[in-house]
């Protein structure tokens, strides 16, 4: 269904998908998810186009999960204010909004789907806080980033951030790096609700990547400003 967060009256929930209630507002961003409740026929019977994908998706995908994390998005899109739009992809796998002029990315976790659009590009990241990061540190972190991880206690929880920020930053940028290793993260200082590193890709174009911690999960945005 789409994510109902609390409208700030007594006992009311929004019946369209909007931003998580516990996520500050990013200028010129906006954030929809989905908690993924339904099983495909379910998803099919709210939105008209899932049920016009259905068949193709049923042949496209085998597992269960990934079948209804696909058409979890599309039925979140048609909520949205860009429902008319269709999603469609590069060949380098980047989601593109057919139709509207508007940047798109999209990510999914252990029965979360979220979409974020901006008039500029955008990168959308959300992990599961089951995840372990730090186990793969060494395939993505450089040696300067590895050593920023101090043994306190909350080295996994800051791992997880810096994969989902460089998640985040990977898909604004998808041409710019092959592996997540080659995009470098630096912390920002600065008044922000959110933890902000500056992404530099190996052309030494730069991002901004915002990450905050949620009970279910850690999500990260990257944009260009």
């Amino acid at each position: 269904m789409p994510y109902k967060s609390n409208t700030g009256h007594s006992n009311t929930t929004s019946t369209m998908p909007q931003i998580h209630p516990e996520i500050p507002p990013l200028q010129n961003v906006e954030i929809y998810f989905w908690h993924i409740e339904e099983n495909a026929e379910e998803l099919a019977a709210q939105s008209q186009t899932c049920n016009r994908l259905l068949p193709e998706a049923r042949e496209r995908f085998k597992a269960p999960k990934r079948l209804r994390e696909w058409l979890a998005v599309r039925a979140l899109l048609e909520l949205t204010p860009y429902g008319n739009c269709s999603i469609i992809y590069r060949a380098n796998g980047q989601p593109v909004l057919d139709g509207c002029n508007k940047h798109i990315s999209i990510s999914h976790t252990h029965g979360y789907a979220a979409i974020a659009f901006a008039n500029k590009p955008i990168g959308i990241d959300i992990e599961s806080k089951k995840r372990n990061a730090l186990a793969l540190a060494t395939a993505f972190l450089q040696t300067k980033e590895i050593d920023t991880l101090q043994p306190d206690g909350n080295e996994k929880t800051e791992a997880l951030r810096l994969w989902t920020a460089k998640e985040a930053a990977f898909k604004c940028f998808p041409d710019k790096s092959t592996v997540l290793k080659d995009i470098t993260t630096q912390p920002l200082d600065g008044n922000s609700p959110f933890m902000q590193h500056l992404a530099t890709y190996r052309d030494c174009t730069t991002a901004i990547c915002r990450t905050v911690e949620l009970k279910e999960f850690i999500i990260s945005v990257c944009t260009t400003e």
